[in-house]
């Protein structure tokens, strides 16, 4: 059977860890990144349906999106790039 850390290490099960510092921050930064994924899948369906006067040409670009995700991760990490909030704002636009 399968010990919590804290009983490996002796500690009391009533003390608990939490992140501090540039850690939180890192962590505050990133609860909000599904928002801004939506709000960029938002815009760019607004900017396709002006472009092209319609409301379902948009979609069907919009549809081409997790092929072209794939491929672009494969090329960020052939590259040796990390994943950042702004290459994930990247693969969608």
């Amino acid at each position: 059977m399968h010990q919590k850390a804290s009983d490996e290490i002796g500690m009391p099960s009533s003390m608990i860890g939490t992140f501090q510092g540039n850690a939180q921050a890192f962590q505050a930064a990133l609860s909000n990144e599904p928002i801004l994924i939506a709000a960029s899948l938002v815009v760019v369906y607004v900017i396709l349906g002006v472009l092209y006067e319609s409301y379902i040409h948009p979609l069907t670009i919009l549809s081409t999106l997790p092929s072209a995700g794939v491929g672009a991760l494969l090329a960020l990490m052939i590259g040796g790039f990390d994943l950042s909030v702004i290459g994930i704002i990247g693969i969608i636009l």
